[in-house]
């Protein structure tokens, strides 16, 4: 017969502390999301069937509304250049990972398709 000894008590551990974002503080206006992004977002169009999206810069933006203009503009502002429809949101650029920020797209810019 095996011998069947009890399990070693673990040591008690304390909980491990969760992922924190370093900046939990909302973006409000375009100024906030210049600062926590890498100069550009991704304007897709949530419109179901289409999913078409685009690399949108932000300094063209901050220079027409302001850096105090409100960050919800550009879910309002814009229509998809293939459906038509004005249903977009704002996505942040991948960071791939370590090795920082996506780049910018240079093959795709607003509208050029």
């Amino acid at each position: 017969m095996a011998n069947l000894a009890p399990p070693l008590p673990r040591a008690i551990l304390p909980p491990m502390p969760r992922h924190r974002h370093p900046n939990t503080a909302p973006i409000l206006t375009l100024a906030d999301l210049a600062a926590s992004m890498p100069g550009w977002v991704r304007l897709w169009c949530e419109t179901p069937g289409c999913g078409h999206h685009a690399a949108l810069p932000l300094a063209p933006l901050l220079r027409r509304w302001g850096p105090d203009a409100p960050r919800a503009w550009l879910d309002t502002r814009f229509r998809c250049s293939r459906c038509g429809r004005a249903n977009t949101s704002i996505r942040a650029p991948s960071n791939h990972g370590s090795h920082g920020p996506e780049p910018f797209p240079d093959s795709v810019v607003l509208g050029a398709e």
